[in-house]
């Protein structure tokens, strides 16, 4: 009787209450999935060791790395981005939530000027309404300066 019970009161649910599981997702990327925003000459951009470097000694760099999405009915998202900075210029890093449509729902920047090998964290983005959507990353690279890599938790 009990399992009827059980299976019974499934069926009749309120209606907006959902039975979804939770579910958690990672995706680690090298910095030299990226690519450069515009054609480059070699002598610009270069993909050493899972790294993706500026190695132009005046010049900054505009990447595009790409990310995929495991859980695309998530709301939220946890990225960070492993740089190698270069004292005095700004590394900058832009992550991007896009709906099905294209449409940006979500945009977040940070930057450092600081030297030598640290984390960009974005924290949690909570991006409802971007179900089905994209995510993006660019960063914009100082001379010499270098991604190393990136990574996404979905949840």
């Amino acid at each position: 009787m009990k399992r009827f019970a059980l299976c019974f009161g499934l069926l009749f649910l309120p209606l907006g209450v959902s039975l979804k599981a939770h579910a958690f997702a990672d995706v680690a990327q090298g910095g030299n999935t990226c690519s450069p925003v515009k054609e480059t000459s070699p002598s610009i951009f270069a993909r050493i060791n899972n790294a993706g470097w500026s190695i132009s000694p005046t010049d900054y760099l505009s990447l595009s790395c790409p990310v995929a999405r495991p859980l695309p009915s998530s709301t939220k998202v946890w990225p960070v981005v492993y740089v190698q900075g270069i004292a005095n210029k700004t590394l900058t890093c832009t992550f991007v939530v896009s709906d099905v449509y294209g449409v940006v729902m979500k945009s977040v920047s940070k930057s450092t000027s600081s030297a030598g090998n640290q984390p960009l964290y974005f924290g949690d983005i909570t991006h409802a309404g971007a179900g089905w959507g994209s995510y993006g990353l660019s960063c914009t690279l100082p001379p010499l300066a270098r991604i190393h890599g990136y990574y996404v938790y979905d949840y």
